[in-house]
């Protein structure tokens, strides 16, 4: 049998307690407002947070003024799995070549490889000729901050091209890096794809890389999925009017296709819309997951869209009609967007959540679907008044000022996802929520019996940007954003948030703050493996106790009348691993929390 030991913690825990992840509280990333960041973690739970601001202090520092009048710097801030950075809070300077702060789309890019290592690419002017001419260079980085390759990779080979607005990039099946970007010569543009190996050299030779092109066609915006086996997929949009295709290319860059697969033939009514549009994932067997909004019924009310690209270069869901792509929101006085996805090989189920707002957006909501293997829309609408409508589980809503928006999904172990998302209260700030659900059944339930919980709380000023990476080791989630709690105008800093995540599904949300000043006791070293939480009460009533684990994990919950005078309420701890745990107990004169032991 093991003994329980109940102790003020001190020394022994010391490790613990200086760690920077805590589910308690946000990790400041960045000290001061940054103009925006790419967040990635590798193998072994290093994160790199890539992320690019004006230079506010001694302009003259960096050596460089911009061609548009500002002064824009590239930094790195590493963090290691338990939330140490490794450099002081301006994080590291990786670039200050002359650059623009102008961005639209994914114009800069951290990437992390099978080795823990990651690919810093930025844009800047160093190669133009022009000052509005710009290309892309990759800079190597080691977990320690340690740049592998000598000089940063030109991609562009001593060139530089107007308005550079996606760069792509993946690893193979052999380890070699594929890139993909736009470039603009003159008003046509061009789709640059290169494989690099990992000593940063181009293998299919500096200046023969495939392009995709035509004598009267341009090419923009292109998304990599790695297909196995050396292969690769590239969506892209052709044409004035941005239609979108895809086709797969073999390692040595031959086309495994006869033809392109056209995948939404009305295309979009500019750059800026389809760079919002379009969300690209793996199915892990050689094919792809297309998701995308558009109107191309002409109706004012747009619709979010899903297509199933199979390996071989088919559709994999079949549609009705007209339809291009299978449609995801079926309610008419509602306007459809952004449609996010997540795939599970396993169920061969794949998800979706996308906005859904009135006409004139007052009314702003998140929407979560399952589809099918067939392109089957699964779930159905529980909503009094619209039971049985296939638009889904209606998640969240909120009424101008309010607004519910920067949401993903992911998945969170056996037959469970969880929705990460903002809720911004207007004047009244912004919370981050997660929701998490158990989809084994014909419907998706809830796991947790409040159903979405807060993971960052409301603070002196409002948040936005939020991503999310996925379940790493099936451990924990990280969620990062741009929080102007301290009066920004303009830009906020970037904060973080680890959730812990335990097998079971349960996710670690806010573990209530502890103290010393307790009075309620806990009597331990009882000889048939319980322990006993003393209470003095000074009337009758209910308690709650939640037990929790020092990393944030609730593990027990149990209530009991309270009667005047002195309450003994025992616990059989003997189900619990040894560990330190935190316990609260919930009276009608307030909340107290106390540690304990169990060994």
């Amino acid at each position: 049998m093991r003994k329980m030991l109940l102790t003020v913690f001190g020394l022994m825990c010391a490790g613990v307690l200086t760690a920077q992840w805590n589910p308690q509280e946000d990790l400041r990333v960045t000290v001061d407002e940054i103009l925006d960041f790419e967040v990635q973690t590798n193998r072994d739970g290093v994160t790199f947070v890539a992320f690019w601001d004006l230079v506010k202090e001694d302009p003259e520092k960096l050596g460089n003024r911009y061609s548009d009048g500002s002064d824009v710097a590239y930094f790195l801030q590493i963090i290691d799995k338990d939330g140490n950075k490794l450099f002081p809070n301006a994080g590291k300077l990786i670039s200050n070549e002359p650059t623009r702060s102008f961005t639209m789309g994914k114009d800069r890019a951290i990437f992390t490889d099978s080795d823990g290592n990651a690919l810093y690419i930025v844009k800047d002017e160093r190669n133009a000729t022009s000052g509005t001419d710009q290309g892309y260079f990759v800079y190597k980085v080691s977990p320690a901050g340690e740049l592998l390759w000598d000089e940063p990779l030109d991609l562009d080979k001593g060139f530089a091209y107007e308005l550079p607005v996606n760069i792509q990039v993946i690893e193979d099946a052999y380890g070699d890096y594929i890139f993909a970007h736009d470039i603009y010569v003159g008003s046509k543009s061009y789709t640059v794809i290169d494989k690099v190996s990992k000593a940063g050299e181009f293998v299919w030779g500096k200046n023969n890389p495939l392009l995709l092109t035509d004598d009267a066609t341009s090419y923009v915006h292109p998304f990599l999925v790695d297909a196995g086996y050396g292969d690769f997929i590239v969506v892209y949009a052709k044409g004035g009017s941005f239609q979108l295709y895809a086709q797969k290319y073999s390692f040595d860059k031959e086309p495994a296709w006869t033809n392109p697969t056209l995948i939404y033939n009305d295309g979009f009514p500019s750059l800026a819309y389809l760079v919002s549009s379009v969300d690209v994932i793996s199915d892990q067997k050689g094919g792809c997951f297309v998701g995308w909004y558009d109107d191309h019924n002409n109706t004012k009310y747009e619709k979010a869209y899903v297509s199933h690209i199979l390996s071989d270069g088919t559709q994999g869901f079949v549609t009705s009609g007209e339809e291009q792509g299978l449609r995801l929101n079926w309610n008419e006085n509602k306007r459809g967007f952004r449609p996010a996805l997540a795939y599970d090989p396993v169920s061969e189920n794949l998800y979706a959540v996308w906005a859904e707002h009135n006409e004139n957006q007052s009314y702003r909501s998140i929407v979560l679907q399952k589809i099918s293997k067939e392109g089957e829309l699964t779930w159905t609408n529980t909503q009094a008044g619209d039971e049985g409508n296939t638009n889904g589980l209606l998640l969240d809503f909120g009424w101008s000022p309010q607004a519910v928006d920067y949401y993903s999904i992911r998945l969170a172990g056996k037959e469970k996802i969880v929705v990460f998302y903002e809720h911004d209260y207007g004047a009244n700030g912004t919370e981050n929520i997660a929701a998490l659900f158990d989809v084994s059944g014909e419907q998706p339930e809830y796991v947790w019996e409040e159903e979405r919980r807060v993971f960052s709380e409301k603070t002196t000023g409002t948040k936005s940007g939020l991503i999310s990476l996925p379940l790493f080791n099936n451990e924990y989630f990280l969620t990062f954003w741009s929080d102007f709690r301290a009066g920004y105008l303009s830009e906020g800093a970037v904060f973080a948030h680890k959730i812990p995540f335990s097998d079971n599904g349960d996710v670690a949300i806010r573990v209530p703050e502890t103290g010393s000043n307790s009075s309620f006791g806990i009597i331990v070293n009882r000889i048939d493996g319980k322990i006993d939480f003393v209470l003095e009460s000074a009337a009758a009533g209910k308690a709650g106790i939640e037990i929790y684990s020092v990393s944030g994990m609730k593990v027990a919950a149990l209530q009991s009348k309270l009667h005047n005078g002195e309450n003994v309420i025992p616990y059989d701890v003997r189900r619990l691993p040894s560990g330190v745990y935190i316990a609260q107990v919930t009276t009608p004169n307030g909340v107290q929390t106390q540690r304990f032991i169990v060994q």
